[in-house]
């Protein structure tokens, strides 16, 4: 039975694309839609997750499942927090894909965007979130050459950028983004001969701005002020990094070699 699951964060669970309260379609709905020889299809991502997550608890289950066709978007979370830990990123990721390889399964993910390109930002904390963004990408491409991960390079798809495929929080793909992020991945399988169908993509509409207003009144300032608590701290400790020059504070550098021996120590 050929079994296709997700891993990952909000960006995988498909949030930009509800169709119900906490029901998401996604790009994975629309991509499972397009492959007609998988016969099951389980998103296990959930908004908030990390990579040592995935790594664990989503990764155990995904096992159980058997999958022959495994996708994964993470690391937007971990971009987001105090203890950003590339070396462990590495490793984690490193140990799913290795996991997955064993039984048989296609491993795909996504690298990130660079989000200051969408949201407009101070420079101070565009450069400290660009700083990491790019450790990120680096850890994929590093995935890619040496462990047989197959990417999608977001970077490499100008119309990312195009704010009408955007949510109106500006942190998730909306439908139309969703469905055009299934067709990236559609044309990434073809090219590793998977039979996909095509995707339709619905016409760009606008939104009005009374519902976007109704949308950050119910859900954007609830969220905002949940997540302040640890995002503000945050925030404030790496622009005073990125001020006095304490780049590998804001993203840590590690030497891969030294990881692939088996030492994780982090090198300046």
């Amino acid at each position: 039975m050929s079994t296709f699951v997700i891993l990952g964060d909000s960006a995988a669970a498909g949030v930009g694309d509800q169709v119900d309260e906490g029901i998401f379609k996604g790009w994975g709905h629309y991509l499972f839609s397009a492959l007609p020889k998988m016969v099951e299809y389980h998103n296990l991502s959930r908004p908030g997750a990390r990579v040592a997550e995935v790594a664990t608890v989503q990764l155990e289950i995904a096992l159980e499942l058997k999958p022959s066709l495994a996708i994964f978007i993470v690391g937007g979370n971990d971009v987001l927090r105090n203890n950003f830990n590339p070396t462990e990123m590495y490793e984690n990721l490193v140990f799913t894909i290795k996991r997955l390889h064993e039984i048989g399964c296609d491993v795909y993910a996504m690298n990130l965007h660079d989000p200051s390109k969408i949201i407009p930002l101070p420079r101070v904390l565009k450069k400290v979130l660009q700083r990491r963004v790019f450790a990120v990408n680096k850890i994929y491409e590093l995935l890619q050459e040496r462990h047989d991960l197959k990417l999608l390079n977001i970077t490499d798809i100008p119309e990312v950028y195009d704010k009408q495929i955007w949510h109106v929080d500006r942190m998730h793909p909306n439908k139309i983004g969703h469905q055009k992020l299934a067709t990236y991945f559609a044309e990434l399988l073809r090219k590793e001969r998977y039979r996909t169908h095509p995707i339709y993509v619905d016409s760009p509409t606008r939104s009005s701005k009374i519902e976007n207003w109704r949308w950050m009144i119910q859900k954007g300032t609830p969220w905002f002020a949940k997540r302040s608590i640890d995002l503000f701290p945050v925030i404030i400790f790496l622009s005073i990094c990125e001020l006095l020059g304490l780049t590998d504070k804001i993203a840590p550098t590690f030497d891969i070699a030294k990881l692939e021996a088996g030492d994780s120590q982090l090198i300046a």
